[in-house]
C-alpha cells in the first residue's frame, strides 16, 4: 500500500493541477493489476506466430511482431505475457484493451472481463535489443551471426523465450510456433520445424512446427548459411553453416545418422519434424532447440572430437524436447539423459 500511496503522490507533484494522462492511466492500470488478483485471466497458449520483420546487426536490435493464440481458463479482464528488456508500441485484439509493461512482464486489460473458455489473439508489436543472460544464454549478434540460446544459466526462472518474444515462459505451457523472418540480403534465416516458402524479394523466410514445445526450444539463427540436406527414413536433416566451414561440418557430422538409429532403437521413434544443426560462433557449449539445435563453430573442426557433444544435443529430442520437465528444478532428468546419451 505505501507503494501505491508513493506513487500517487508522485503524480500529484508533477500535475500540480495539470494532469498529465499517461502517468495517471498507468498508475491506473498497475493498482488494477497489482491489487485485482482474482481480475488476471488463467490461460493456455496454443500458438505462437513469431515476425522478425528488422534485424539491425549495426544497432543489434530487432522490430517484430508476435501473434499469441490463446484460450482462456478462467474469468477477468487482465491476460500477463512474459517480456523482458523489449518495448511494446501496441497491442490489437478483437476487443477494446490497453496495456503497460513493468518489470518482465506485460499486462494487457480488456475494457470488459472476458469469460473462460474463450479463444483470443493477441497481436503484439515490440522493438529493442534483445538481452543476454550475465553468464549463459539469450540472444547474440556475433560478425554476421544472430541467434538465439534458448536458456539463461542466472535467469529465473531458466527459460528465456522472453527476450525475443512475448510469452507464457515456463516448461509446461507448450504450443505450436510459426515464424516470419526477414534476413538481410544474401543470408538465410532458420527456424524450428519445416521451412514453408522464402519471400525472394523481401528475404523472408516462413517456418511452422506442428509439435508443441516450451518456449526455451523456440529457435531463429541468422547467417549467409549454406545448407546441406539429407534425410533419415524420411526424417529431413540440415546441416548449415558458412560455406568456408561446411565440408568440416559434413566431415564431424559422419556419424550423425548411426545417433539416430542408435537413439531410436533405445528410446522410440524421433518425433519431430526435422533434425536440424546451425553453426553459431558461441564458445560455450550448444543449445538443444527442437530441430534448430545451435551447435558451436568449434566442434565442426573436420574431425570426430566432438560426436559426443552432437550426440548430447540430439539425444534431447526425446529427453527435454519431447519429454520435457515440469520445473527448472528437474532439469537434471534432462541433462542427465542427455549425458547418458
Amino acid at each position: 500500500m505505501y507503494e501505491y500511496m508513493h506513487l500517487l503522490q508522485s503524480l500529484i507533484k508533477w500535475n500540480t493541477f495539470k494532469p498529465n494522462f499517461g502517468r495517471l492511466v498507468y498508475l491506473l492500470f498497475f493498482l488494477s493489476a497489482q491489487s485485482l488478483q482474482g481480475a488476471v485471466v488463467k490461460k493456455d497458449i496454443l500458438h505462437y506466430a513469431i515476425a522478425i520483420n528488422n534485424i539491425n546487426y549495426s544497432s543489434k536490435t530487432i522490430s517484430a511482431k508476435t501473434v499469441v493464440s490463446l484460450q482462456t481458463t478462467s474469468a477477468g479482464d487482465t491476460l500477463t505475457l512474459d517480456l523482458l528488456g523489449l518495448k511494446v508500441d501496441s497491442v490489437a485484439t478483437s476487443s477494446s484493451v490497453s496495456f503497460f509493461q513493468k518489470e518482465e512482464k506485460l499486462f494487457v486489460v480488456f475494457a470488459n472481463a472476458i469469460a473462460a473458455g474463450l479463444n483470443i489473439q493477441l497481436s503484439i508489436y515490440y522493438s529493442g535489443a534483445p538481452k543476454q543472460d550475465a553468464s549463459w544464454g539469450g540472444f547474440y549478434f556475433s560478425g554476421v551471426y544472430a541467434y538465439n540460446m534458448g536458456v539463461g544459466f542466472t535467469a529465473d526462472p531458466h527459460n528465456f523465450g522472453r527476450v525475443w518474444f512475448p510469452c507464457v515462459d515456463n516448461f509446461i505451457d507448450k504450443a505450436s510456433y510459426s515464424f516470419a523472418i526477414t534476413a538481410p540480403a544474401g543470408y538465410k534465416a532458420l527456424c524450428n520445424g519445416n521451412l514453408d516458402s522464402v519471400n525472394t524479394i523481401t528475404n523472408t523466410y516462413y517456418w511452422h512446427i506442428n509439435q508443441s514445445i516450451p518456449t526455451y526450444l523456440a529457435s531463429v539463427a541468422i547467417a549467409p548459411y549454406t545448407v546441406h540436406y539429407d534425410d533419415y527414413k524420411g526424417t529431413p536433416i540440415t546441416l548449415a553453416a558458412l560455406a568456408s566451414d561446411s565440408i568440416k561440418m559434413l566431415q564431424s557430422f559422419v556419424h550423425l545418422k548411426d545417433a539416430i538409429a542408435a537413439f531410436e532403437s533405445k528410446y522410440g521413434q524421433h518425433r519431430f519434424d526435422r533434425v536440424g544443426f546451425n553453426v553459431v560462433p558461441f564458445t560455450g557449449g550448444a543449445m538443444e532447440h527442437a530441430t534448430n539445435i545451435a551447435y558451436p563453430l568449434f566442434g565442426v573442426d573436420g574431425t570426430l572430437d566432438n560426436e559426443t557433444l552432437y550426440a548430447h544435443e540430439l539425444s534431447h529430442h526425446w529427453w527435454g524436447n519431447n519429454v520435457t520437465c515440469s520445473d527448472q528444478q528437474f532439469m537434471w532428468i534432462n541433462e542427465g539423459w542427455a549425458s547418458y546419451s
